[in-house]
């Protein structure tokens, strides 16, 4: 019988049943092209993933290769989805125009527009001072210390008037004669940039920067244009109008008819990156694709109501709070006046107490003086001799 032909699967599919073979690449691993975007890159990782978990396979003797191959596609994706581990990747197996002496430079988009000057810590090697660049070292003889003769003036017996011992390896430099250095580089990106470009470092031969252009959070690069996203409620999409759409040149005013859609596209002429490196060179546009945005004015309105509700709640309590604060202010104002008046009755009473007192203490000390009086005019009479006259007569 004939044999029967089978379509050829694409090299995603075909990773779910036979292993990278040896030196494959991380791009082949997931089956895409050196120059695949990170999108692309991300979704034959989900892919791969989904088709090769290991917990698919039911077969326990091919687990391991299964579990290995997993683990390959995994760390393919972990380089790959970085752009600093992708761009070191790329100089080491010179891949997308990468060289192993790059210096990776990121700029951003807005740099990437006007242009920067960046300055690159460029890797530079230099002599070694440990060992003058020859990559080994003599060390002081331990004997004579450098001075090539004994205590009694001989030739030194160790290193037979040398000085030094036998030459041995340098552990500075490991015996290279060279150690790593940097030295600072200037770069000069030049306005519109693309991604990936590689620029010559001045003041450093034939080594060049990898230029490398953040994302951006607000703006998406398509080449020569930019590319951003408008947001409007229901109501402002409805009613149209005149909005503002922020840009790298700053905010630009767009008119949006009315009864704008989702999709919908409004371009800024000029207002992308530059074509060429000239100066005054054409940019390309911006392009602010509309999104309308669900409402939430019931929902607020509600919240809005029950926080209003809310406060006038709080608000009924501070009054309660505070008339019952007053009210027991007053009482407590009355309650002290009542106890001022009580006071002020016993300092009367006990004034008018100590007045009585002082009274009868002084008609006491009057009889008494009285009494005195007589006692003293009595004992007198009685000690006067008979028929002499009584004072007084």
């Amino acid at each position: 019988a004939a044999p029967v032909s089978r379509p050829s699967r694409p090299r995603s599919a075909r990773m779910a049943t036979a292993p990278p073979a040896a030196g494959e690449s991380l791009y082949a691993t997931l089956g895409v092209e050196p120059t695949a975007s990170g999108e692309t890159v991300r979704k034959a990782y989900r892919k791969l993933v989904l088709k090769c978990h290991p917990d698919k396979v039911l077969d326990a003797a091919a687990k391991p290769e299964a579990e290995r191959l997993f683990r390959l596609i995994v760390t393919a994706y972990e380089v790959l989805s970085d752009d600093v581990k992708r761009a070191e990747y790329d100089k080491r197996f010179r891949l997308n125009g990468a060289d192993v002496d790059d210096v990776l430079v990121n700029v951003t988009l807005k740099e990437a527009l006007t242009g920067a000057t960046k300055l690159a810590m460029v890797p530079d090697k230099k002599k070694c001072a440990a060992c003058a660049g020859v990559g080994m070292r003599c060390d002081s003889c331990a004997k004579c210390a450098g001075r090539r003769v004994d205590d009694k003036n001989k030739p030194c017996s160790v290193c037979e008037g040398r000085g030094f011992g036998a030459p041995k390896p340098c552990d500075n430099c490991h015996s290279k004669g060279q150690v790593e250095d940097f030295f600072p580089g200037r770069v000069v990106v030049p306005a519109g940039v693309a991604d990936g470009a590689r620029v010559k470092i001045v003041g450093a031969d034939k080594r060049f920067a990898k230029i490398r252009v953040m994302p951006s959070a607000l703006f998406e690069r398509d080449g020569f244009v930019i590319r951003s996203v408008l947001r409007l409620t229901n109501a402002k999409a409805k009613e149209g109008g005149f909005f503002d759409v922020e840009t790298l040149d700053g905010p630009m005013t767009v008119f949006v008819e009315a009864g704008a859609a989702s999709g919908d596209a409004k371009t800024v002429p000029g207002a992308g990156l530059p074509t060429t490196n000239a100066a005054g060179a054409p940019r390309g546009d911006h392009v602010a694709r509309v999104f309308v945005v669900e409402e939430e004015g019931a929902e607020e309105g509600a919240q809005e109501g029950a926080e209003e509700g809310t406060t006038r709640v709080e608000r009924s309590e501070e009054d309660d709070t505070q008339k019952n604060v007053s009210n027991g202010a007053e009482a407590e104002r009355d309650e002290d006046g009542d106890a001022d008046e009580t006071r002020d009755a016993k300092r009367r009473k006990k004034t008018s107490a100590d007045s009585a007192g002082a009274a009868d203490a002084a008609d006491l000390a009057a009889l008494l003086a009285a009494k005195k009086r007589a006692l003293l005019a009595a004992l007198e009479a009685k000690t006067k001799p008979v028929g002499e006259p009584s004072g007084g007569g």
